[in-house]
């Protein structure tokens, strides 16, 4: 169901994102990192995917230096969102 809808909307972020939860969920944490990265890719504003980026790999990599640059451009995406 996932890849037909990525295949029409390849630079979907919220559809990317979506797909790397799932992935993660089945426990494919590869695929997982690399969907995260093309949500981050696809929208480097988007507060909410770069945070939930920078938490999932604190938890699986244990990474703070790398999960706390995403954490900081998260709360700067964030605090530059009017909504």
């Amino acid at each position: 169901h996932y890849r037909s809808i990525l295949q029409q909307n390849p630079d979907n972020p919220l559809i990317l994102r979506n797909y790397a939860q799932y992935l993660n969920s089945n426990r494919d944490l590869r695929g997982a990192e690399e969907y995260y990265s093309r949500a981050v890719l696809a929208d480097p504003g988007d507060g909410e995917i770069l945070s939930e980026f920078a938490k999932w790999i604190w938890e699986l990599h244990g990474d703070k230096e790398r999960a706390e640059g995403y954490f900081q451009r998260g709360v700067q995406a964030a605090s530059q969102d009017r909504y």
